[in-house]
């Protein structure tokens, strides 16, 4: 739930995202969609951020991913081609909690986006550019 001055909620208590500022010390997610290009996409953007971090997960659900770096359990989120209705509602949750969302037009589909979801604090601006 979201408080009146847009704070979200968790059971009744305020939510922010995590104050970790180096990757080394990151937990993050990668997405991949099913599509050949798209995974391939998914794997390269994977080993390329995989070694910065202190763990990667799997979550398989982009809302819950953003659900989780709103609470400060995960701190970033990628994913290389994804649907606007999938990320619609996180980014609101992320944004709020004050994390940072970018979108770009997907590389690979045209009509999908590509997208970067942190906790505002790494340095993942312009990640996907």
């Amino acid at each position: 739930t979201v408080e009146a001055e847009g704070t979200p909620l968790l059971n009744g208590m305020p939510i922010k995202v995590s104050a970790r500022q180096e990757m080394a010390q990151a937990v993050v997610t990668v997405g991949f969609s099913k599509t050949k290009a798209s995974m391939a996409a998914g794997f390269e953007r994977y080993r390329e951020i995989a070694s910065q971090v202190r763990k990667s997960r799997m979550m398989g659900s982009a809302a819950l991913a953003m659900a989780y770096i709103a609470c400060g359990r995960l701190d970033a989120y990628i994913e290389e081609v994804i649907s606007l209705w999938d990320i619609a509602a996180g980014r609101m949750l992320v944004e709020a909690a004050g994390g940072r969302v970018e979108l770009v037009t997907s590389p690979i589909d045209s009509a999908k986006l590509s997208i970067c979801a942190w906790n505002g604090k790494l340095p993942l601006h312009g990640t996907l550019a």
